[in-house]
């Protein structure tokens, strides 16, 4: 017989391995992802971020009868004698004598002293904005770099600020309709011949134009944001940049802060820091205000340099204009008209250099507030003939 083996059929003797419970996540109520999402978003509110730079509107060819410093224009000073000053000192180097005579007139002339708005200075973030233009922006999608404002603190010179500059030829009295040819004709009938025609004392010519002009644009400069390019260009910002010629800076700002500023320390701006290098860049800046007045101080020293703009005065401008190619800080005075302007005399004008504690606290405010206009009085010595 053959034996039959048959197959088991009970089960293997590993033992089963027990099937694990799989357990379920219960369902998101619906306002979890709306709560979650706003706990994303008040995160992210706490985190600072930068300002975003704006054009803002100045308003000021709107308010220009309101926001001048009219008191400004004194001390007037006829034939070497101070008529009108109404607070405001007297350039120790203004002409004193009383008569004065020019190659162009046979007849001597009497000295006539005074000061003049003669431009505008705009102190802007933006590239191409003009906030003296009710806040246009003429390249709007500019490459150029964009301002700048990071403040020191505790003496770090890391921190830099930049902003961009508009010369503007800003004669008010002709925009106003006060023109030269009637102001001296009226003077010339009030005094019976005696007094000269005053117009002599108005020249136009050069950067002295007759009407509402952009003269200097620092986004059309590539020094303006370069500073090695710049020191290319006045090689002696080098001499003027070793910490000796910069602690000499102090009696300059000791002497702005009483008067005048010191004309032979043509490299200080006083208070406010170096004239080099001419460019847009600050660094270590303290007050947005302080910053500001330094770079239009620059831009008049720049264009000073760079002989477009020259002397008006002392005796050696009494016959026109000089050009010297370096600044005399003392017939320039800078009166803030915007964020807040300044229009209290005397202390509406203050000259280059004079501390921003004096005239420019509390002036800046968050967005509208962070760009400056300067309306530039230029004193004139002139000999009227």
């Amino acid at each position: 017989m053959i034996p039959v083996i048959r197959r088991r059929t009970t089960a293997s003797a590993h033992p089963r391995v027990p099937r694990q419970p799989v357990s379920h996540p219960l369902p998101a109520p619906r306002g979890a992802p709306a709560v979650a999402l706003l706990g994303v978003l008040l995160l992210l509110a706490g985190l600072p971020t930068p300002a975003l730079a704006r054009c803002p509107d100045s308003n000021v060819l709107e308010t220009l009868l309101t926001n001048v410093c009219w008191g400004c224009i004194f001390p007037f000073r006829l034939g070497g004698a101070t008529l009108i000053s109404d607070g405001f000192p007297t350039d120790p180097a203004a002409p004193s004598s009383t008569f004065c005579s020019c190659p162009d007139h046979p007849l001597p002339g009497v000295t006539v002293s005074f000061s003049e708005p003669a431009r505008l200075i705009e102190v802007v973030r933006e590239p191409y904005c003009f906030p003296s233009l009710g806040g246009t922006e003429l390249k709007p999608n500019s490459y150029e770099r964009a301002g700048e404002y990071m403040e020191a603190t505790n003496g770090d010179t890391s921190q830099a600020a930049f902003y961009h500059v508009h010369y503007i030829g800003f004669p008010l009295w002709s925009i106003l309709g006060l023109t030269v040819s009637m102001v001296g004709q009226s003077v010339s009938d009030l005094t019976t011949g005696f007094f000269p025609d005053l117009s002599k004392c108005f020249v136009s010519g050069g950067y002295d134009v007759a009407s509402y002009s952009l003269l200097y644009l620092s986004e059309l400069d590539p020094t303006w944001a370069d500073d090695e390019l710049a020191a290319l260009l006045n090689p002696e910002a080098i001499l003027f940049s070793t910490p000796v010629a910069q602690a000499i800076c102090a009696a300059d700002c000791v002497a702005a802060t009483a008067g005048f500023p010191l004309d032979p320390l043509f490299w200080c701006d006083g208070c406010q820091g170096s004239m080099y290098p001419f460019t847009g860049t600050v660094a270590g800046p303290v007050g947005e205000a302080n910053t500001a007045a330094l770079l239009a101080a620059r831009a008049l020293a720049k264009l000073n340099r760079g002989y477009f703009e020259a002397l008006t005065s002392t005796s050696a401008a009494l016959c026109g204009k000089v050009y010297s190619g370096f600044i005399r800080k003392s017939q320039y005075r800078l009166q803030l008209l915007y964020p807040l302007p300044n229009t209290t005399a005397p202390l509406c004008c203050p000259p280059l250099g004079r501390s921003a504690l004096l005239w420019g606290s509390g002036k800046a405010y968050p967005v509208d507030g962070e760009d400056f206009s300067f309306l530039v009085w230029r004193q004139r010595d002139c000999c009227a003939r």
